[in-house]
């Protein structure tokens, strides 16, 4: 929900409740959950939206492997790049070339 959008709902919830609404009545009209009800009442002003924490992705360590295999690739006769990724991520060295 847009922050404008929520805090004009945070509003009337204040008003309708002035009125002698109950928190449950409230939740129901407004398709929100209680505990949005209980916030709204507390506070005039809605919270700011918590930012999500990403772990960063341990790719640096192949990141470089990853690269020789796709540039091999570019250079290899073509319908053979599946066959010689596979190859070389699984260790076997059947048809392809060692990759320094």
């Amino acid at each position: 929900m847009e922050r404008r959008a929520k805090t004009e709902m945070f509003e009337q919830l204040r008003r309708e409740s002035a009125e002698g609404k109950t928190i449950t009545g409230l939740s129901r009209k407004h398709g929100t959950h209680r505990r949005i009800v209980r916030q709204a009442l507390s506070k005039a002003i809605p919270p700011e939206r918590k930012k999500a924490v990403r772990k960063q992705l341990p790719i640096e360590a192949v990141k470089r492997f990853i690269d020789q295999i796709l540039e091999a690739d570019r250079q290899a006769p073509r319908g053979t790049a599946a066959h010689r990724g596979t190859d070389l991520i699984s260790g076997s060295k059947r048809n392809c070339q060692s990759i320094a």
